[in-house]
């Protein structure tokens, strides 16, 4: 299992040379331009995760098929970023990750995933370098690689635009954002604190002092209409009440949403639904509330409704082609989850959360447990355990093949530990 959030993206050519040099260029041009005002900034992580995962059970397995063993896994990320300001009119931005992981055993024997619809299958990238280094036919080691943002951002009279790669996130819900189309975090995500960037042309206007037009062009590969996307948001406070109402269309397909934040006495509110409209139509609805319990305890609950999936955990093979799953954003494969969490602030050094997403249709669940403790102010160190609940895999002797009885039944519990260091 590849837990470092990496979403494997289907083979391309290396990343456009011109493009890259026409982006040097551009930000060498406004570099030298004003380089006694230029203040350039240089940060980043190193984390690593130590891994070990359960044996892999699989029901009505034969006895000639040899047993699935515990695996244990290192992954190691290093991120350095980047940040360049020209007075108040232009900032640039450059991130680079590499993350090499070691396995205890060739990669070919971990099932963990294999039987379950992966999402992201368009990045939204124009073009990419390569994802891994080096010779990735060592299936013990294999070395990722990320350029996650390279962007140049203007501070206009009328807004920001910002040309090149960077983040975005849409969407008024805490968990699942039926709006978010573009590359989210599967809740499975070890490192979920950087969200991935998408190659993008993108404007932001203030429209007043809690209001905003955002609006842009999404480039996929090659530029490639079915692979790119165009959105446009509004967001508003109006009557003690965040509105935001967006339209994407992606992958020859429009999504209509509306989102409200707001709150109830001393809880706080959300509600999200969007719609997409095509070929293959559905609908996605969050709604949940959130309330402080005492001062170091907080809770909060989500309802998801996911009209792209299966109510039928035996049809969830049947979801591998849909677009939702190919290019908006869609990851759950079943229709309704109830999704609560708790966080407890122990001491100013130590925290304690617990979460869980619970498929209803086929009552499944996923629990994620975990302890952050602060060792200084760049230094900390994780616990956590991934706990899963579900019917398992089964074998069917008349076809060989895997049969899905539940979503989360068929992954393997965790546990890991991780050190992170900030500089």
């Amino acid at each position: 299992m590849i837990t470092s959030g990496k979403v494997p993206r289907s083979n391309r050519e290396p990343l456009n040379t011109h493009i890259f040099l026409a982006t040097v260029l551009l930000l060498s041009y406004f570099s030298n331009r004003s380089a006694a005002e230029t203040d350039v900034s240089f940060a980043g992580y190193v984390k690593s995760f130590a891994i070990a995962q359960q044996a892999f059970e699989i029901d009505n397995l034969p006895g000639s098929i040899d047993d699935f063993h515990t695996l244990f896994q290192s992954q190691n990320t290093l991120r350095i970023t980047a940040d360049a300001f020209t007075g108040n009119t232009v900032a640039w931005q450059l991130h680079y990750e590499i993350t090499p992981i070691f396995f205890s055993s060739t990669t070919d024997s971990n099932p963990f995933g294999s039987n379950t619809i992966e999402s992201g299958g368009n990045s939204y990238r124009l073009s990419d370098i390569n994802e891994t280094l080096g010779n990735p036919s060592s299936s013990k080691q294999l070395t990722y690689q990320n350029l996650d943002r390279f962007n140049a951002q203007f501070n206009l009279e009328s807004g920001d635009l910002t040309i090149g790669r960077q983040v975005i996130s849409l969407g008024s819900a805490r968990i699942i954002n039926p709006t978010d189309v573009f590359f989210p975090f599967k809740p499975t995500t070890l490192n979920q604190e950087y969200r991935t960037g998408i190659d993008m042309i993108r404007f932001q206007k203030p429209m007043g002092n809690l209001s905003e037009l955002d609006m842009g062009i999404v480039l996929g590969a090659d530029a490639k209409p079915e692979n790119s996307a165009a959105f446009l948001s509004y967001k508003n406070h109006w009557r003690s009440s965040d509105v935001a109402t967006t339209f994407i269309h992606f992958a020859e397909y429009n999504l209509m949403s509306i989102g409200i934040e707001s709150s109830v006495g001393n809880m706080g509110t959300w509600f999200e639904t969007a719609w997409v409209s095509g070929d293959e139509s559905y609908n996605r609805t969050s709604l949940g509330v959130d309330y402080s319990l005492s001062t170091n305890i907080f809770g909060q609950i989500e309802y998801h409704y996911n009209g792209a999936g299966k109510s039928d955990s035996s049809h969830y093979e049947d979801l591998a082609d849909h677009i939702g799953y190919q290019k908006g954003g869609v990851f759950l494969l079943g229709r309704h989850y109830l999704m609560p969490s708790v966080s407890w602030t122990a001491t100013p050094l130590l925290s304690l959360s617990l979460s869980s997403i619970i498929n209803v249709d086929d009552s499944s669940a996923f629990i994620n447990i975990v302890g952050a403790y602060s060792l200084g102010d760049d230094v900390g160190i994780d616990l956590g355990m991934y706990l899963f609940h579900g019917k398992k895999l089964e074998f069917a002797p008349e076809t060989q093949n895997l049969i899905v009885n539940s979503e989360y039944g068929s992954n393997a519990d965790l546990l890991y530990l991780s050190l992170r260091y900030y500089f």
